[in-house]
């Protein structure tokens, strides 16, 4: 039964957990994780001071209108979204360069001005050094009202924010980012320790000292985060992955959402529990066997006569 439980629960983590990543800097607060797998075009309207309204459009949306028979007129139009979006190409995996001299770009605004993409083979699960594709995407972006071209920009997820102006006035932020999950719960990055091996670059230790808040269940404190020593929160744990010192010290968390993470400790105690009962009724009946033969041997004597001698009787 422990082991059938085992093997289902192998099933249900590949069909239901939910892998992401969690960069936060020192003295930042994050309240989402990244899925490395998935990207989305994100329009964000910060014209509020309070709360950013964000439209999001995913990656694979784009990828199907830029991959169409009629491509160059293919328009993303929802009533949710303030501009209308074209897309002119997109790359499922890329590397970001400077443009050089005599080089043209798709783009016609934005960093797109000075930078280009080139498309890179998609990454695989066996990489020894863990990569996933960086997708980019050349997006151009229409004013809704009168269809006038406002742009067409580059987009990578390790870019800044593209700046998008209407003819009306109003701005919005434009960019591709990998696909976030949010969370009821917020991450600050209150201090990062990492040593290295004496005379190398090599990392020896690094640790994280969080703080977890979550306003809705009346939680706020101080967790420490290192390896092997993941904290778990209803739903989520959270792993020490790595950490980027360039500038600002980040932390990388590794944020495993798994419902049945219980499950294969239940499986163990199951298999332990069984294995134990079988051993002890193995015991059990090896110990009344000699029991019976112990007493079988003191029975002897008084039962029966030793075929070579009688009582009283010299040989």
């Amino acid at each position: 039964a422990g082991v059938m439980l085992l093997m289902g629960r192998e099933l249900h983590t590949g069909l239901t957990a939910v892998e992401s990543q969690m960069v936060v800097a020192e003295g930042e607060t994050v309240a989402y994780a990244e899925d490395m797998r998935a990207a989305e075009l994100a329009i964000i309207d910060k014209s509020d001071p309070r709360t950013d309204r964000v439209v999001r459009v995913p990656l694979s949306l784009l990828q199907q209108a830029a991959a169409g028979a009629d491509a160059a007129r293919t328009v993303l139009d929802d009533k949710r979204l303030p501009v209308l979006v074209r897309p002119v190409q997109v790359l499922a995996n890329s590397s970001i360069r400077w443009l050089q001299p005599g080089e043209s770009s798709p783009a016609t605004a934005g960093t797109g001005l000075l930078r280009t993409a080139d498309p890179a083979p998609s990454s695989v699960g066996t990489d020894t050094e863990q990569r996933f594709d960086e997708p980019a995407a050349f997006v151009e972006l229409l004013d809704r009202d009168s269809n006038a071209s406002l742009g067409t920009y580059l987009l990578h997820p390790y870019l800044t924010p593209q700046v998008v102006a209407t003819t009306g006035g109003k701005s919005y932020e434009a960019s591709l980012r990998f696909r976030r999950i949010e969370k009821p719960y917020q991450v600050t990055l209150l201090q990062f320790k990492a040593e290295n091996y004496v005379g190398s670059q090599t990392a020896k230790h690094y640790e994280s000292l969080v703080r977890l808040t979550d306003a809705s269940r009346d939680v706020d404190r101080a967790v420490p985060i290192w390896m092997n020593n993941p904290p778990r929160y209803p739903g989520d744990t959270l792993y020490q992955s790595g950490f980027d010192m360039t500038g600002r010290a980040r932390t990388i968390l590794q944020v495993m959402t798994n419902s049945g993470w219980l499950v294969p400790y239940l499986a163990c105690v199951i298999v332990g529990v069984g294995m134990f009962a079988h051993f002890a009724g193995v015991m059990a009946r090896f110990v009344r066997r000699r029991e019976d033969e112990a007493q079988r041997e003191l029975a002897a004597p008084e039962n029966g006569q030793s075929p070579s001698a009688a009582p009283g009787v010299w040989p």
